[in-house]
């Protein structure tokens, strides 16, 4: 879980799969997204929005420029997300 440094009330999470497709989540009727992911929270966690599907293990802010985000995925690779987590470009 991360809390952007300009917007306090914008949460990120990344959330691993989930190997139960039939399991629901906890606080809706609604099937939890099995594939994971990164979620999004503009109320301080009251609700979460799918930003980018699997792969993404972990995010930092460049504290620098904090409107940019940096991903682990797979473990392996470092991507850079200059929109918020939308999309994703390899880091070189």
């Amino acid at each position: 879980l991360k809390v952007d440094p300009l917007k306090p009330n914008r949460w990120y999470a990344v959330a691993g799969q989930y190997a139960e497709k039939d399991q629901f989540h906890a606080y809706s009727d609604k099937p939890w997204n099995p594939v994971g992911g990164l979620f999004v929270s503009e109320d301080h966690g009251a609700s979460w929005t799918p930003k980018f599907g699997a792969g993404l293990t972990e995010i930092v802010f460049d504290p620098r420029r904090p409107n940019r985000l940096y991903g682990l995925w797979n473990d392996e690779s470092v991507k850079m997300s200059q929109d918020g987590g939308s999309t994703w470009v390899d880091y070189n």
